[in-house]
């Protein structure tokens, strides 16, 4: 069957997650008319006579109860209709056939945003020349050895950093002596270009000025690049799967829901967080339920990083070519 009959993505309504989520809303519904019932017989079935002092708080104690319970009442839509997408970036045209994408990456402190963790530098609002020097050092040792590695062996975490310590797990799709050898080397001028970054910051004085004139340089913009999608991420964050580009295209490059899509969001994953995550550092509440929940409604909010944008959202009107 040919591939342009075929949809590039599916979207599935989470059925028994839906049935479980109404259900605990009923439930919970339920036990709040009780409560508010009982706190509104009680205030006026009394026989014995309240002071004001006792009134006041009995009334700011129901007044703060009627406040989370609407608050908790206005977060179950995000669970009433919960929807899993699936898509097919099999089904796309090679990709010197699709649309470009620029990477837009922001930095602003070079001391509080490690410069090591920045492999394109594309808005820097601090206007610090150790930025600008670590992006030159991190754009020759990408094009001389690190792009060239990961196309290779099909490496999907291009993150060095995250990549050599093995976070990701291995996910090279060969191994062997020739592999072995091209992976120490890489690792090798990686150190290096650690080193001289270092070096920089070490031999450069640390001046952040957020009101300076635009400096041009290595930056992509709508002076050099106006590509039709730009991949918005934060310094601190990398891609850890290079088909992600496609995967986005399945939706931008929909004709069904297209013209009403502006951008495509993509989960956050954190490391170093402990095992026990408490406190739900990973966000996975946000990311697996809350947005869930949110497409079923039309669609999640940004996030902040990790979103493949449709340019012409940016702008009030059409581009026009």
């Amino acid at each position: 069957m040919d591939n342009t009959t075929l949809p590039l993505h599916l979207s599935h309504v989470q059925k028994s997650s839906s049935i479980i989520n109404r259900s605990h809303t009923l439930l919970h519904s339920t036990a709040l008319i009780a409560l508010i019932y009982y706190r509104i017989a009680s205030f006026f079935q009394t026989t014995k006579p309240r002071d004001l002092s006792t009134t006041f708080t009995c009334l700011l104690v129901f007044t703060g109860e009627l406040i989370l319970s609407f608050l908790w009442f206005l977060g179950q839509a995000y669970r009433v209709r919960p929807v899993s997408r699936t898509v097919f970036p099999e089904r796309l045209p090679e990709n010197v056939e699709l649309p470009a994408v620029d990477v837009f990456i922001c930095t602003a402190d070079p001391s509080k945003e490690p410069t090591l963790e920045l492999h394109v530098y594309l808005s820097d609002d601090g206007g610090c020349s150790v930025t600008l020097e670590a992006m030159k050092e991190a754009w020759r040792f990408a094009k001389g050895y690190w792009v060239p590695f990961c196309r290779a062996y099909g490496i999907k975490t291009r993150c060095p950093e995250a990549y050599f310590l093995g976070e990701e797990g291995n996910n090279e799709s060969s191994s062997g002596s020739e592999f072995m050898a091209d992976r120490e080397k890489v690792k090798e001028k990686y150190e290096n270009f650690k080193s001289r970054v270092m070096g920089i910051r070490q031999n450069s004085v640390l001046i952040v000025n957020r009101d300076h004139t635009a400096v041009v340089e290595l930056r992509v913009s709508a002076m050099i690049s106006n590509s039709p999608y730009i991949l918005v991420l934060d310094c601190d964050m990398y891609c850890n799967d290079p088909t992600s580009a496609r995967q986005a295209m399945c939706f931008h490059l929909d004709p069904k829901i297209s013209p009403s899509l502006g951008f495509v969001q993509f989960p956050q994953k954190f490391h170093n967080i402990s095992k026990t995550d408490v406190y739900d550092s990973q966000m996975r509440f946000v990311f697996k339920v809350l947005w869930k929940g949110m497409d079923g409604l039309q669609g999640p909010c940004v996030s902040g990083s990790g979103f493949y944008i449709k340019r012409e959202a940016l702008y009030a009107n059409p581009i026009k070519g």
